[in-house]
């Protein structure tokens, strides 16, 4: 499989020269396997660029994977070229949300308030898939979704084909327990229990969705999402973000043959992101760990 990075930052895009070198444009991953499919996962501002390819190589169907509808991961759909083309075949797959489908969510961001063109107006054929936790099978190639952690639905995606296997994991945090006030002493009754579920109970829960997800990010490459470091990370708990270190901690226990982190925190610059690689790199040591950068390409 070929992979190629076309959008690593998080939350907002980042246009510069002070982040010409990672890159600005927010998340949006290809995947093409053996047999020629192609499969974009997230449709951030990267997409666009992705698409002038896709055209230019006359790529006539196209599936793409959209990990949770929050805007830096579908703001970029509008101005995906291959929708445009008649002819071109788009399948579009992604979380299924309690009060809005996917086909809804994307439609109210082309609203003629937001946007001059509709998604009705768009001259491909668009077809959606609202998704659980599944497999799909495209070809020789399966994909399997699992749900992660974040504040709204999310899925996480494990590509397998030919014996090989990438997982993209987007934005995902950490499960904790949220039962319990942080800095209270241990013995207080808040924390021993809420609703009927022990302290202990939902500890063991918590143990157990953590380990689920280190379970499936077990693969040839890992994408996954980095925001902060674990220093920075107690002040942005709860807004779905994973510690780089700890992504890499469970990664070598995984035995991840390639860990690339991605999800950049926009404020942070070209020589601050290559500061910190570089830290980390030198502290795993004969581990492949590598900061994502747009336009990058592997073959796995």
């Amino acid at each position: 499989m070929k992979v190629k990075f076309w959008g690593v930052r998080g939350s907002i895009p980042t246009p510069g020269p002070s982040t010409a070198i990672y890159g600005g444009n927010t998340s949006c991953y290809e995947v093409e396997d053996d047999d020629g499919n192609i499969f974009i996962f997230d449709a951030g501002t990267g997409i666009r660029e992705c698409g002038q390819s896709l055209a230019a190589r006359q790529v006539k169907e196209i599936h793409l994977f959209i990990s949770h509808t929050h805007w830096d991961h579908i703001q970029g759909f509008p101005f995906f070229v291959p929708s445009y083309i008649p002819g071109v075949k788009i399948n579009i797959y992604g979380p299924t949300h309690f009060e809005k489908s996917l086909r809804k969510i994307m439609d109210l961001q082309m609203d003629y308030a937001y946007f001059p063109i509709s998604r009705q107006q768009l001259n491909a054929e668009i077809d959606f898939k609202d998704l659980k936790e599944e497999t799909i099978k495209i070809g020789n190639t399966e994909i399997i979704t699992k749900y992660s952690n974040h504040p709204v639905t999310s899925l996480c995606y494990k590509i397998v084909s030919n014996g090989k296997t990438v997982v993209y994991s987007g934005d995902n945090e950490p499960y904790y327990n949220v039962l319990v006030n942080e800095g209270d002493d241990d013995d207080s009754e808040d924390d021993d229990f809420e609703d009927g579920i022990e302290d202990e109970d939902m500890d063991a829960i918590v143990a157990e969705r953590n380990q689920l997800h280190r379970d499936f990010c077990k693969s040839d490459l890992l994408i996954h999402d980095a925001q902060y470091t674990v220093a920075e990370y107690p002040k942005f708990k709860g807004w779905g973000h994973s510690p780089m270190e700890l992504v890499i901690a469970f990664s070598k226990v995984q035995r991840v043959k390639k860990l690339f982190l991605t999800h950049h925190e926009p404020t942070r610059n070209d020589e601050a992101m290559e500061e910190i690689e570089k830290r980390l790199q030198a502290a795993n040591e004969g581990f492949d760990l590598q900061f994502t950068r747009e336009g990058m390409e592997v073959e796995v």
